[in-house]
């Protein structure tokens, strides 16, 4: 398994982060101009088990995506698993939060991807769409979460 990670610092507490997470469904489409549309298709918002479908584009690609909430633990991580087809090469992913003891905090996104030598020279061009449409979320993220804060 490999993965796709990107580290912003946000001058905000964890909490507030984490609030911003906790309406992402709302948020979504303020996090990213890709974004297209994200709404919770079974279960309550925020729960385990729950499954959220979003839309976004990625370099030239529209893909929909159904993720399934597999772990929510308040303030520090909120995992999911990607379901349908691309969930084999791109099995989940989860954002994390963590304190920095001198103020602020640490998020980090991360996305696990199947992706062994030859398929990753095959969709390497995706492989760096990714990389750069997740280090564009975080750094959204934090500018977003620190004018509010």
């Amino acid at each position: 398994m490999r993965y796709l990670e990107d580290t912003v610092h946000i001058d905000a507490s964890p909490l507030e982060v984490w609030g911003w997470l906790c309406h992402l469904v709302d948020n979504y489409r303020d996090w990213h101009p890709d974004h297209v549309l994200a709404e919770w298709l079974a279960g309550p918002p925020n729960r385990v088990g729950s499954v959220m479908r979003t839309v976004e584009l990625i370099g030239d690609h529209e893909e929909e995506l159904l993720l399934e909430l597999i772990e929510f633990d308040p303030p520090c991580r909120y995992a999911y698993r990607i379901g349908r087809s691309i969930g084999l090469l791109l099995p989940g992913g989860a954002f994390e939060i963590e304190p920095d003891p001198a103020g602020g905090c640490y998020f980090t996104a991360r996305i696990a991807y199947r992706y062994g030598l030859f398929t990753e020279r095959l969709f390497r061009k995706r492989v760096r769409q990714l990389r750069t449409h997740l280090a564009e979320e975080s750094y959204n993220l934090k500018r977003i979460v620190e004018a509010a804060a």
